[in-house]
């Protein structure tokens, strides 16, 4: 009876031992299986919190840092290809002369000399400077009407080009508008006298620009 009653009380210990180990194992586990899915859970918090950011600005920092650069870019091209502003100006010009320094603007009231030419012919002297306005050849019309005085001019000169002046603007010079009476004969008298001078460009392409000027008129041959 001693002696089973032993060895009872150690087959108890043994099953007490193995059921504690058992219990051990199995909380070891849950803690285990807690903390992995907390871990998870941070995971998906924080995966969600970025997505979140990025949808949220449309598109990431560098993204926008380069949507930033090209819109400037874009602008700068734009800049550089507009162009120079379209430009027309009606002027004189030195006799013979064809460089910048002896063009002078003609403004509205401004002064026209009524000079003799070497053709021996009496006339006022017009030019023009340009801009990114007409695709050549140019066709070029001016008149001159003397007021109060039976006296006037025109002229009509096709195919005619204009030169690069170094300055950005084109220049044509020397278009010689001849002024006389209706018989022919010297525009005796002019001298102080107003007139209206128009003048015509068509270009190319069939685009028109015409300019009007009122001006006074000075010189001209002497006599009665």
């Amino acid at each position: 009876m001693i002696a089973r009653t032993a060895t009872g009380s150690r087959r108890l210990s043994r099953a007490g031992t193995t059921t504690t180990w058992r219990g051990l194992v199995a909380l070891g586990c849950v803690a285990l299986s807690l903390g992995l899915a907390s871990c998870g859970a941070e995971g998906e918090g924080d995966a969600s919190d970025t997505s979140s950011a990025v949808d949220d600005a449309g598109v990431s920092d560098g993204d926008q840092a380069g949507a930033d650069s090209g819109g400037s870019a874009d602008s700068a091209s734009a800049a550089d290809t507009a162009g120079p502003e379209p430009a027309f100006e009606l002027g004189t010009n030195v006799t013979g002369k064809n460089t910048p320094p002896f063009y002078s603007a003609l403004a509205e009231g401004g002064t026209v000399n009524v000079e003799l030419g070497p053709q021996g012919l009496w006339m006022v002297v017009l030019a023009f400077k340009t801009r990114a306005m007409f695709t050549p050849p140019l066709f070029l019309s001016g008149d001159i009407v003397v007021t109060d005085h039976d006296t006037a001019g025109s002229l009509k000169l096709k195919k005619q080009k204009v030169f690069p002046g170094g300055d950005g603007f084109d220049y044509y010079y020397n278009f010689w508008l001849v002024v006389k009476k209706p018989d022919g004969s010297f525009p005796v008298g002019v001298a102080g006298k107003k007139a209206v001078v128009t003048f015509e460009v068509t270009d190319a392409d069939n685009k028109v620009h015409k300019v009007v000027r009122n001006v006074s008129l000075t010189g001209g041959p002497k006599g009665g």
